[in-house]
């Protein structure tokens, strides 16, 4: 159908190898275009939309590694995760030696897939000015003190209000309020008569493997050896 829809084109999209949880969707094909569509059970319904045109506009799209000889490969965007941002934020000077504690057992971590990026706020400033500049900016605040620190808790400050609790509970309700990453842009592969494009509408935490999976599940392949099939199999292609 591809070999048919883009005569021109010298290269084709197919499948390779779909990682667990994905199915491929129908194909469609017509004059100029074919298309087909992937699901995921964690990354979304038709988060995938994988096209076959004569010509794509890239005028937003950059350049990235080529695939193989003969193709040349484009993106709107690099695929990055949004960190988590956390501010941990001592009391009094006496405190910073336990808020560094919590922010080293911080550092490293995920939530949602979602990297965590933590920062040790010991300015010498008020507490609350500096849990108002973290969350001005959309992040979470941690505040410790000598309490927090004999009984090994934090206290998480929200909008609304604040709770003392070990840090992994604390965590958990940070976790509660974060949203899962998502990937919208197009990945442009242009050859000689033709383009295919990858368009991603993916969300979930497997958007941080996204770049891996999609290289083992789609690949290229020689559409001149499908015309050649095709005319010894009595199809008419101009």
């Amino acid at each position: 159908m591809q070999t048919l829809a883009v005569p021109t084109a010298m290269f084709g999209p197919c499948i390779d190898d779909l990682p667990l949880g994905w199915d491929y969707q129908h194909q469609e094909a017509e004059s100029g275009r074919a298309r087909f569509w992937i699901d995921s059970d964690r990354l979304g319904d038709d988060f995938l939309t994988v096209v076959l045109t004569e010509a794509c506009d890239t005028t937003r799209a950059f350049h990235t590694a080529d695939p193989r000889p003969g193709i040349e490969a484009l993106s709107e965007g690099p695929l990055t995760v949004e960190p988590v941002s956390i501010t941990v934020i001592p009391r009094t000077q006496a405190a910073v030696g336990y808020a560094t504690e919590v922010a080293v057992d911080i550092a490293g971590r995920e939530l949602k897939g979602r990297p965590i990026n933590v920062e040790l706020d010991g300015r010498d400033i008020a507490a609350e000015t500096r849990v108002a500049d973290a969350r001005a900016t959309g992040g979470h605040a941690l505040v410790v003190g000598m309490t927090e620190e004999l009984r090994r808790t934090v206290e998480l400050v929200r909008a609304e209000e604040s709770e003392i609790e070990p840090l992994e509970e604390a965590l958990e309700d940070i976790e509660d309020d974060v949203s899962a990453p998502r990937y919208r842009a197009s990945w442009f592969f242009l050859f000689e008569g033709g383009c295919i494009e990858w368009a991603f509408d993916a969300h979930g935490e497997d958007v941080a493997t996204l770049v891996e999976d999609v290289a083992q599940a789609l690949d290229f392949y020689d559409l001149a050896t499908m015309r050649d099939w095709a005319t010894r199999n009595g199809f008419l292609i101009e």
